[in-house]
C-alpha cells in the first residue's frame, strides 16, 4: 500500500511547464503524446542559448522570452518587453540564459531571471538581473512592470532554480565567475533576497557547460570544461556543499539531468554517450562504482544539455557532430540500467544539432511523496520507505502500535519496523523542516504467518512413499525439490524443506527422512510343477528377520508339494515386506499305453485306445516316418510295409506338462491273392489284382488253359481287368519272389 502525503510538491500535474521554447523556434507541446512539434516566428538561431515559457495551469501558453524580448501567447512583445537584457545577443555576448520563476504568494506575478556568462571588459551589466511580469497588464496578456534588476556581475549563463523546503519560495543558485563561490537568491513572498555565498573549494573556470538540480532539491550538478562536479543543497538555508567529482575516462561530460525521483543522474559524454549514476549509493565512491553506460548515439555527437520534462522523460540536445534531426530521449529514467530504455530516434524536429534546452525549475517534475507500506508479516521486519521526501532535517515515525522512532534525514526515509500484534494499524510520518512539521500517513495491514508442520524427523523403509503436507492454508508452496503443490510423495532419504507463502508471510519447515533397506522378498513367478518332487520356497536371509509362511511355518524355507498360493511376510524392525506364488502341481501319471507292443490287424491298422491321464494333446510318432496329433485317447494307423516298428507317444496337458512313452508294433508279412474276379464293371472284384505288404517288386503272368500269355505285370501293372478274356479258367505264376506262387483264377462274367 502507498499513500500519498498532503504536503506534495509541484509534480507532473502541474502543467505550467509543459511548454518547451527552443533556439531554433520549435515549440515542443508535452501534453501530448509523443510530444507535438510546432514553429514560432520570433525565435531563430540568434536566440539566446536557453529559451523560457510559462503556462497556466491547464498547460496554455502565457508568454515566452528569448532573454532580450517576452512575447505573449499571440507573439507579440509585452509591454516593456523588449532589449530587457542590456542588448546582449547570442553566443557572442556571454550565452544568456533564461528562466521564469512564479512569484511566491501572488498568482498573476513572474520573475523572468536572466543570465549571461561573465565577459572582462564587456560594458553591459549585470550578468545576473531579472525583469518582472504582470498578467494582469494589457488586458490580461501580459506587461513587463520591471525591467533589468540587477542582481550579480561576475557570473555564469549556466544556473539553476531549486524550490525552497517550505515548497513555496524558491532558491536561484549561480557561481561566481572563475571563483569556487557559490551564491544563492532567495525568492519568496518577501521578494528576492540578498544573495548567501558559499565558498566550495571547487572552482568553475571557463565556461560552465550546464547547472541542474534534483527535483527533490537536494542536489546540484555542475559541468565544467567537460568535468562534472556533484553537490549537496540545502533547500532551507540554502548551503552547497562538495560531494565528488566524476570524471568519465572515454570524454568529455557535457549535458546532466536527475531522475523524477531525485536517485539517478544522467550524465551526457562525448562522444556521444549518456552514463547513468546512483545518487543515493552510501557515499561518493559508491556513486562513482555505480556508473553504467545507457545510450550510445551512433554519430558522436556532444549532448550539450540533458532536461527532464513533464512527460517523466529525460531530452537529450546534442550540440555537435553530423546533423542530428531528433530530439533523443531516456524513456524511463527511475530506472536502474538499461532498462531506462534510451531512445536515440527519439521525438523528430524540423531543424538539426539543437545546442541547447530550457532551463526548467525541476521541482515542477518532482515525483509526488509517496509511503510505500506492503502487506506486514507477524514477527517479520517490515521494510517502509519514503519516496521523493525533498528536504527535512530530521524525521519521525509513529507505527500506529504504540512504539515511534526519530531519525536524522539520511536514516529516516527507509526503516523496518517489527510488529507483534495482528490488525490495521495507522502509521504516521513527520518530516521536520525547522520548527515546522509536516505528516504523512498511511495504513499497515499486519497478517498473521502460515506456519507448515511437516512433522518430526523419521524413517521409512526402502520402496515405502512418504506423503508430505504443507497444510492447506498457504497459497502456493516452494519445496526444495521444486514442486509446488501441497503435498508431496518422498522415497529417497534426504532433507525436505518447503516454504509456504499466504500472500504475505513466507514461512520454512523441514524435516529429514531416513531410509532403512526392507527384506527384499521375491518367491518368484507363478509356475507350474511337472514332476512329483516338492518344490522348496525360501525367504531371504538376513539378522532380526521374523518369517510368517502362509503354512503357518516360520521359518526361512518351506518345502510343498501341493498345488495352491503361498505367501511370506518378512519382517525387520518397522519394515515389512511380502510376497506370494502360486503352485500348481499337474505330472501326467505314467504309463501311458496299456501296452509296449502292439500287433496290426489283418489289413495291416494300428488301433490303440489310451487313458486320458489328465492329458489332452496326444503327439503319435509311428516308427514309419509318420505322425500325427490328435485331442482324444484313441489313434488308428495303417502301415504300408511288412516289419517290426518302434514309435513313441507324447502327451502334453493344458498346464504344460509333458510324458512320453516308447513302444513298438509288429507288422506281418501280407500276400494276398484272389481266386475268381467279375470284371462287369459294378465295382466289386472287377479286377485280379495281387496284394502284398514286401518291400519287393511283385511280377506275375496269367496265361490260359493252353499256356498262352494273356497278362504280363511287368508291363501291364499289378492289376488284370480281364478286358476281351473269356470266362474261365485262368493260371498265374509269380516272379521274382524269394518264395515263387502260383495258382489258378476264375473269370466269371
Amino acid at each position: 500500500m502507498a499513500c500519498t502525503h498532503p504536503f506534495i510538491a509541484l509534480s507532473q500535474s502541474s502543467k505550467s511547464s509543459s511548454l518547451w521554447y527552443t533556439e531554433y523556434g520549435n515549440i515542443i507541446d508535452f501534453k501530448t503524446s509523443p510530444p507535438s512539434i510546432s514553429d514560432d516566428k520570433n525565435l531563430n538561431y540568434n536566440s539566446p542559448a536557453r529559451v523560457s515559457a510559462i503556462a497556466d495551469e491547464n498547460g496554455e501558453l502565457l508568454f515566452y522570452t528569448s532573454g532580450d524580448t517576452i512575447w505573449n501567447r499571440f507573439d507579440e512583445p509585452l509591454p516593456g518587453g523588449e532589449g530587457i537584457n542590456f542588448g546582449r545577443q547570442g553566443d557572442t555576448d556571454g550565452n544568456p540564459s533564461t528562466v521564469i520563476i512564479p512569484f511566491p504568494g501572488d498568482d498573476k506575478l513572474y520573475y523572468v531571471m536572466i543570465a549571461s556568462d561573465y565577459r572582462e571588459g564587456f560594458s553591459p551589466s549585470p550578468a545576473l538581473h531579472y525583469s518582472v511580469v504582470d498578467m494582469t497588464g494589457d488586458a490580461g496578456r501580459g506587461a513587463v512592470v520591471q525591467s533589468k534588476v540587477p542582481l550579480m556581475n561576475k557570473t555564469r549563463s549556466a544556473f539553476t532554480v531549486v524550490r525552497h523546503a517550505d515548497e513555496k519560495s524558491f532558491w536561484v543558485v549561480t557561481q561566481q565567475w572563475n571563483s569556487d563561490k557559490f551564491h544563492c537568491f532567495l525568492v519568496s513572498a518577501s521578494g528576492i533576497s540578498n544573495p548567501k555565498a558559499f565558498q566550495t573549494g571547487v572552482s568553475c573556470t571557463g565556461y560552465a557547460t550546464q547547472m541542474n538540480s534534483s527535483p527533490d532539491g537536494r542536489w546540484i550538478v555542475r559541468t565544467n570544461n567537460g568535468l562534472t562536479d556533484l553537490f549537496r543543497f540545502n533547500s532551507v538555508t540554502g548551503s552547497v556543499n562538495p560531494e565528488l567529482k566524476i570524471l568519465v575516462e572515454e570524454g568529455f561530460t557535457y549535458g546532466a539531468a536527475f531522475s523524477s525521483d531525485s536517485e539517478l543522474l544522467y550524465l551526457g559524454a562525448s562522444p556521444g554517450e549518456i552514463h547513468q549514476f546512483a545518487v543515493n549509493a552510501p557515499g561518493p565512491d559508491a556513486i562513482l562504482n555505480s556508473r553504467i553506460l545507457v545510450g550510445q548515439t551512433l554519430f558522436g555527437q556532444i549532448f550539450s544539455d540533458l532536461q527532464l520534462a513533464y512527460d517523466g522523460r529525460i531530452y537529450a540536445a546534442a550540440s555537435a557532430g553530423p546533423a542530428f534531426e531528433s530530439l533523443t530521449y531516456i524513456q524511463e529514467p527511475n530506472v536502474r540500467g538499461t532498462a531506462c530504455q534510451y531512445n536515440f530516434d527519439g521525438v523528430r524536429l524540423p531543424e538539426s544539432n539543437l545546442n541547447t534546452l530550457p532551463v526548467v525549475i525541476q521541482g515542477y517534475y518532482r515525483d509526488p511523496t509517496t509511503l510505500d507500506i506492503p502487506a506486514a508479516c507477524l514477527g517479520d521486519p517490515t521494510e517502509l520507505n519514503i519516496k521523493s521526501l525533498g528536504y527535512a532535517d530530521s524525521i519521525r515515525w509513529d507505527f500506529g502500535d504504540g512504539t515511534s522512532l526519530g531519525l536524522s534525514e539520511s536514516a529516516g526515509k527507509k526503516v523496518s519496523h517489527t510488529y507483534q500484534q495482528t490488525g490495521t494499524f495507522d502509521i504516521k510520518v513527520k518530516k521536520y523542516i525547522g520548527l515546522i512539521g509536516r505528516e504523512l500517513s498511511g495504513t499497515a495491514v499486519v497478517t498473521p504467518p502460515t506456519q507448515p508442520h511437516l512433522g518430526a524427523d523419521t524413517v521409512i523403509c526402502s520402496g515405502q512413499k512418504l506423503v508430505l503436507d504443507a497444510g492447506d492454508e498457504g497459497t502456493s508452496w516452494v519445496w526444495s525439490t521444486g514442486e509446488s503443490t501441497q503435498t508431496i510423495s518422498v522415497q529417497s532419504a534426504g532433507t525436505y524443506s518447503v516454504a509456504v507463502d499466504n500472500g504475505v508471510c513466507i514461512r520454512h519447515d523441514e524435516v529429514i527422512v531416513s531410509v532403512t533397506p526392507s527384506p527384499d522378498v521375491s518367491l518368484g513367478p507363478d509356475r507350474v510343477i511337472c514332476d512329483d518332487s516338492p518344490v522348496a520356497l525360501t525367504g531371504p536371509a538376513g539378522e532380526s528377520y521374523v518369517y510368517t509362511w502362509s503354512t503357518g511355518s516360520h521359518s526361512p524355507s518351506i518345502n510343498v508339494s501341493e498345488s495352491g498360493n503361498y505367501n511370506l511376510t518378512v519382517k525387520r524392525e518397522k519394515c515389512i515386506s511380502y510376497d506370494d506364488v502360486y503352485l500348481r502341481f499337474a505330472p501326467i501319471p505314467m504309463p501311458l499305453l496299456p501296452s509296449a507292443a502292439f500287433k496290426v490287424d489283418d489289413r495291416m491298422k494300428l488301433h490303440v485306445e489310451v487313458d486320458e491321464n489328465s492329458a489332452h494333446v496326444w503327439v503319435w510318432a509311428f516308427g514309419d516316418g509318420t505322425d500325427t496329433t490328435t485331442h482324444s485317447p484313441s489313434v488308428t494307423h495303417s502301415y504300408e510295409f511288412e516289419g517290426s516298428y518302434t514309435g513313441n507317444l507324447a502327451a502334453t496337458n493344458q498346464w504344460g506338462c509333458s510324458a512320453q512313452q516308447d513302444f513298438t508294433v509288429d507288422v506281418p508279412t501280407l500276400l494276398n491273392i484272389p481266386n475268381v474276379f467279375t470284371p462287369n464293371g459294378d465295382g466289386f472284384n472287377d479286377y485280379f489284382e495281387v496284394k502284398h505288404n514286401g518291400r519287393d517288386n511283385v511280377n506275375f503272368i496269367v496265361v490260359n488253359r493252353w499256356g498262352k500269355v494273356i497278362f504280363d505285370s511287368q508291363s501291364e501293372g499289378l492289376r488284370w481287368d480281364g478286358v476281351n478274356a473269356e470266362p474261365g479258367t485262368y493260371f498265374y505264376q509269380l516272379r521274382d519272389r524269394s518264395k515263387p506262387a502260383k495258382g489258378w483264377v476264375q473269370l466269371i462274367r
